[in-house]
């Protein structure tokens, strides 16, 4: 009923869930996009790049759920645990594409860099990641609206945020809980699309090279 909603919206602790759950994706999509280019530029030699491109490989095979479960082995459930168990799957996504997009995309701008006496890091740096940088960063863009989806599951996992509670009121079928809890999470996915759309537009419509964002978004 109307009454039982109205009490079950005044007895969760709603904005806390939600803090929660928005901590988790930005944790995540931090873990995912940030990791990828700056391993490439501490390590930018050949072999590392192909050392890099095997774990990418091996992270992205590894879903969330049974990542969480592996991290849960060494730790308590807590938010760095979920976003750690989203972001490692998203990760080996993003490395893999951007890894891909180099051994792909012609090196010109890195060459002239490097015959100009610059250092092998600053010419991946100013070479290689600059030119693909708001492809890349639309991307992420879109694979942080997934990660934003999926804490509905792996915050059940690590005993924080939306997906938590979700799953604590379906186990005590407090369907009123469940009710106010879906409608909140769908009004963040909503506000959370919106929000990663816009951003991928402004970073699409400053890119000059967009191979990252039209080959890999699938």
């Amino acid at each position: 009923s109307l009454v039982e909603i109205r009490d079950a919206f005044n007895d969760l602790p709603l904005l806390k869930l939600i803090i929660s759950t928005i901590i988790i994706t930005f944790l995540a999509s931090g873990i995912a996009i940030g990791t990828p280019p700056l391993l490439l530029v501490l390590f930018p030699n050949k072999s590392s790049l192909k050392v890099q491109n095997i774990i990418w490989i091996f992270f992205r095979l590894i879903p969330p759920p049974l990542t969480a479960i592996l991290v849960l082995l060494f730790t308590n459930p807590s938010i760095s645990v979920a976003a750690l168990s989203l972001g490692i799957t998203h990760m080996g996504v993003m490395g893999r594409l951007l890894t891909d997009s180099i051994t792909t995309q012609d090196k010109d701008i890195y060459l002239a860099i490097k015959n100009n006496g610059a250092s092998k890091k600053s010419a991946v740096l100013y070479g290689i990641l600059t030119p693909k940088s708001n492809s890349y960063l639309a991307y992420g863009g879109y694979r942080s609206n997934l990660i934003l989806k999926e804490t509905a599951l792996i915050g059940a996992i690590g005993g924080v945020g939306l997906g938590w509670q979700l799953q604590e009121s379906l186990s005590s079928f407090d369907w009123a809980q469940v009710i106010v809890i879906t409608i909140v999470f769908s009004l963040l996915t909503i506000s959370g699309e919106f929000l990663f759309n816009t951003s991928q537009n402004y970073w699409l419509k400053n890119s000059t090279n967009n191979y990252i964002f039209n080959h890999f978004k699938t």
